[in-house]
């Protein structure tokens, strides 16, 4: 009997959480103390849902749930207690009555690649409130809450929906959508969902309840990509919301290249590679990001450029020229396409060829040093998602290939100087990814964009070698 209570609390115990519910207070005079049940006005919706998606084909099997007190994390683990699920389900009647310090904290939790799904319940204040909210958070107006398009690949992200006909809104962050907020209150129809119907419920209340859970889901699916973090390797997120920059000079530097395109879809990615890049290996890299459009001369300062983006851009023939020269000095070039975008692939391409004209892309090797321990990680097998969609009658899907890394490189002088990947790394770098979005899985992006930092920084020692003799 102890030893099946030891397997069971294991098995239980080591379950994904999907879903962090949060306690939030509503009393404004005193926000220290969460006295009333406005954060729970339905208290099953959060179980139900969680137990019907970890019972879908696809997902993980025994995915739970929990309920996180505002209050406590803010006094206590901050941003990582948020940090245990990818979704924050915020609900409520009333408007909550959040202080500015974990306005911050909401924040943080979406920049380090959380997910806030909120819904309005019982026709109270919330919804004007949550509107305020969001006002809070992005003060600057650089993120609006928004009508979600009838094609957004939320109504498509499991089950196929008839997005026109569903009120959902949302905050676009980088590439992707990371707030979704529904004004009708479909939680309360996942508080009446179950295995079994009762008996006696009617065919129209059934389907009531078919329509709000299946829009839970799909809203899940979109913001997970059914891909969730093992339990483990939590430490590594939590430890990650909790970095803040400690060097401002170091022995690394990385300048992120701007463009007349989308350069900064996914904003924290470089910020976030050079963060592992410090706990993992030990180096001393800046983590203070520094924008640089290619015809700014203090590019050559710095070993490696990095560059990514969504949208088609040029450059003039002066900056073509400035980057023939910073590369052909021994400098790299790391790019990648953000969800693999078409549109930047193809200006990528074009661009190059008219810095080299003659030169073409290549296939990196699999057995290439970039690839072996010589750097850090031998890296033979990723995941990369890749997503598909039947039809207009069929969701969106992705399907999660494995394989060897595809990196596409030009070569100068016996190096790459340009190392390029058409799949994305840069929204996985920031966890932002979504199932929509085409390209290798976070854990194995890091390693692929650590290898090749130190592939660059291989280079510039070996360049640097050379004058001295």
């Amino acid at each position: 009997m102890g030893t099946s209570f030891a397997l069971l609390f294991l098995s239980k115990g080591l379950a994904p959480v999907l879903i962090n519910k949060l306690r939030f207070p509503t009393d404004r005079n005193d926000i220290a103390k969460i006295q009333s049940d406005n954060w729970n006005q339905h208290p099953r919706d959060a179980r139900h849902l969680t137990q019907l998606i970890t019972g879908l084909p696809k997902w993980p099997k025994l995915l739970t749930w929990q309920v996180v007190d505002m209050n406590k994390a803010s006094r206590g683990g901050g941003v990582a207690d948020l940090m245990q699920a990818p979704v924050l389900f915020i609900a409520g009647k009333d408007a909550p009555a959040f202080s500015e310090q974990q306005i911050v904290m909401l924040r943080q939790y979406v920049d380090q690649g959380g997910f806030i799904f909120a819904v309005a319940c019982c026709n109270g204040t919330f919804d004007a409130a949550f509107r305020q909210l969001i006002r809070k958070i992005y003060p600057g107006g650089e993120a609006q809450l928004k009508p979600l398009p009838a094609n957004h690949p939320i109504f498509k992200a499991q089950f196929p929906l008839e997005g026109a006909d569903i009120r959902l809104e949302g905050v676009d962050f980088g590439c992707r959508t990371a707030i979704v907020y529904s004004p009708d209150d479909i939680a309360c129809l996942w508080d009446k969902w179950a295995f079994q119907d009762p008996p006696r419920r009617s065919p129209e209340a059934k389907g009531m309840i078919t329509r709000a859970t299946r829009i839970g889901v799909n809203v899940v699916a979109y913001a997970t990509g059914r891909e969730l973090q093992n339990k483990l390797n939590q430490s590594d997120l939590a430890l990650q919301a909790g970095v803040q920059d400690k060097v401002e000079r170091g022995f690394l530097q990385v300048a992120k290249i701007r463009h007349t395109g989308r350069w900064d879809a996914a904003p924290r990615a470089l910020r976030n590679l050079l963060t592992a890049l410090n706990r993992k290996v030990g180096l001393a890299a800046s983590t203070k990001q520094r924008n640089l459009p290619v015809s700014d001369p203090n590019i050559f300062r710095y070993p490696l450029l990095y560059m990514h983006g969504r949208g088609n851009f040029g450059f003039a023939k002066r900056e073509r020229a400035q980057l023939k020269k910073y590369l052909e000095r021994g400098g790299v070039l790391f790019a990648d396409a953000c969800c693999a975008d078409q549109r930047f692939d193809r200006g990528f391409r074009d661009m190059i060829a008219e810095v080299f004209p003659g030169k073409e892309f290549q296939r990196i090797p699999v057995d290439h040093e970039m690839f072996t321990e010589k750097m850090l990680f031998k890296i033979t097998r990723v995941k990369r998602r890749i997503p598909t969609a039947g039809g207009a009658n069929v969701a969106l899907d992705s399907v999660v290939r494995t394989g060897p890394p595809f990196l596409e490189g030009i070569e100068i002088d016996g190096r790459y100087a340009v190392i390029y990947s058409k799949y994305d790394i840069s929204c996985a770098l920031e966890r932002q990814s979504s199932v929509a979005c085409a390209g290798y899985l976070p854990d194995d992006a890091e390693k692929i964009a650590i290898n090749i930092i130190l592939y660059a920084l291989l280079q510039d020692v070996k360049k640097y070698a050379e004058l001295v003799q």
